[in-house]
């Protein structure tokens, strides 16, 4: 899979070792004073210090590898090691930070009908769902973003990067869907539309924010945009709805007249509306 860490976002987060140390834990000692010392002229400055002290406590964790800083600074050879020189720069309010780098990846959206391909995911300027198109070149492409060496993920966001009608590949509820409820039996629907900034955070259920249907046709309807799950060993991609009553039912994908769907039964979105139906399943695609 493609991603480059010379472009990672780094998530930065307060590890279980917490902040500051109490004070009885700060000793007036020479190491103390060779860190923290504050007397006027001393070399390297305050900056500096505070500076070597935050590099020192951040764990950097890689994609196979830990990287724990281990370099006491020349200028702190009076502290006896790591550990002490550690509990100085605590004393100074520098708490232990862990970064995980996150990583971007970049693709399109193929469509399957069993084992065949139907094409891939191409947004329809003319209506709310996308279209199946042959050419991988009118593709819709879209971005997300994993913790760095994670092989999967679920509650995504899909960024946009070739439609300007919204940021999100989101979720949003069909025109005749009589409820923003989907599930077994009913026929109600969902398109894969263009859903704006910010979107709405995971496990969240419909929510009543701008989104290209009801832009263009001026129907208020709900949407969600972290639906989607990410395997990058095999390339799947599912999504998943989430009710107003914050039950997760089972979202199927599905096809009908070149356009691609979701909802909670198929057979009954046919019932409903008549031109044939396929099931379909979608996959990742980095290009």
């Amino acid at each position: 899979m493609r991603f480059s860490f010379c472009t990672l976002l780094l998530a930065t987060v307060q590890s279980t070792l917490g902040g500051v140390l109490e004070p009885r834990m700060c000793p007036a000692d020479n190491c103390a004073r060779a860190v923290t010392g504050t007397r006027s002229g001393k070399v390297p400055d305050v900056t500096s210090r505070m500076a070597d002290c935050s590099s020192f406590m951040r764990t950097t964790v890689q994609p196979s590898t830990t990287i724990v800083p281990t370099q006491v600074p020349a200028y702190a050879s009076a502290c006896s090691g790591t550990v002490r020189y550690s509990t100085a720069c605590s004393c100074w309010g520098i708490g232990s930070t862990t970064i995980v780098p996150i990583a971007t990846y970049t693709g399109v959206i193929q469509v399957f009908s069993g084992a065949s391909s139907l094409g891939y995911m191409q947004a329809d300027l003319s209506y709310y769902t996308p279209q199946i198109t042959s050419n991988i070149a009118l593709a819709l492409k879209i971005s997300f973003q994993l913790p760095g060496g994670a092989t999967s993920g679920s509650q995504l966001n899909f960024n946009l990067l070739n439609d300007n009608r919204g940021a999100f590949l989101g979720l949003v509820v069909g025109r005749d869907s009589t409820s923003s409820n989907i599930s077994p039996g009913s026929f109600n629907y969902l398109y894969v539309d263009p859903v704006s900034s910010p979107g709405t955070p995971p496990g969240s259920t419909p929510q009543s924010i701008p989104n290209y249907f009801s832009t263009a046709a001026g129907v208020s309807k709900q949407a969600e945009t972290a639906v989607w799950s990410v395997n990058l060993v095999d390339g799947t991609v599912t999504c998943q709805w989430i009710n107003t009553d914050g039950s997760s039912p089972g979202t199927l994908e599905f096809a009908q007249s070149n356009h691609v769907y979701a909802g909670g039964d198929s057979g009954a979105f046919h019932g409903r509306f008549p031109a044939a139906v396929t099931g379909i399943t979608f996959k990742f695609v980095p290009v």
